[in-house]
This record gives C-alpha cells, sequence and structure tokens, in this order.
C-alpha cells in the first residue's frame, strides 16, 4: 500500500534543491517493509528525509528514491530489546508522520 502525503509546503533552497514538508498518512493494512510514500512531483533523485510519527511509531525512510521512499514502522516489543517493525496487515491508518525531505528540485 502506499501512504496518502498531504499538507506538503515546498521551499526552494540555493543550488537547485528544494526542502519538501508535510504529512504521511499510512494505510489500514501495512505491508512488511514498509509502505511507498511518493515524491516525486516535488524531487528527484535521493532525498534525504527525516520523519517523526504519533501513536507511540517510530517511523524511519529507507533512502529509496522520491518515487519509491518507504515508510518504515517501528514499536517498542515485547522482548524490551530494540524495536520491532510492525506487523504484516497491522491498521494503522490512524498513524500520521511529518516528514522533511531536502533533495533535488523538478
Amino acid at each position: 500500500m502506499a501512504a496518502t502525503v498531504s499538507s506538503v509546503i515546498v521551499s526552494p533552497l540555493p543550488g537547485g534543491t528544494v526542502l519538501v514538508s508535510g504529512l504521511a498518512t499510512l494505510s489500514a493494512n501495512y505491508q512488511a517493509a514498509g509502505e511507498t510514500m511518493d515524491l516525486s512531483s516535488y524531487l528527484t533523485g535521493s532525498p534525504i528525509i527525516v520523519m517523526s510519527g504519533d501513536d507511540g511509531y517510530v517511523p524511519q525512510s529507507d533512502r529509496g528514491t522520491a518515487a519509491a521512499n518507504t515508510i518504515q514502522l517501528y514499536e517498542a516489543g515485547a522482548d524490551a530489546a530494540a524495536l520491532d517493525e510492525v506487523a504484516n496487515g497491522t491498521n494503522v491508518a490512524a498513524v500520521i508522520c511529518t516528514f522533511h525531505a531536502h533533495g533535488l528540485s523538478v
């Protein structure tokens, strides 16, 4: 599934780069290894993406391309060890992640 990107603000920076900020809402059926977040309307190449989440989840960008970047969600597991990825099929439709992406302008 794909994350829905909204509330996008594009800020031009020197050197043909831009800072893109916005919200990414995840789907009702989380896919193991992450959900795609397409920023190709704003950026090209492999942007640097910083994310924060809500509802106790920790989001992470896999640093893919602007068109095929994925958001992976992690949570505290029962083993009290490192964070575990959210299980495949989990309903995370209420999770909204804030993101800031820096890269080459389209």
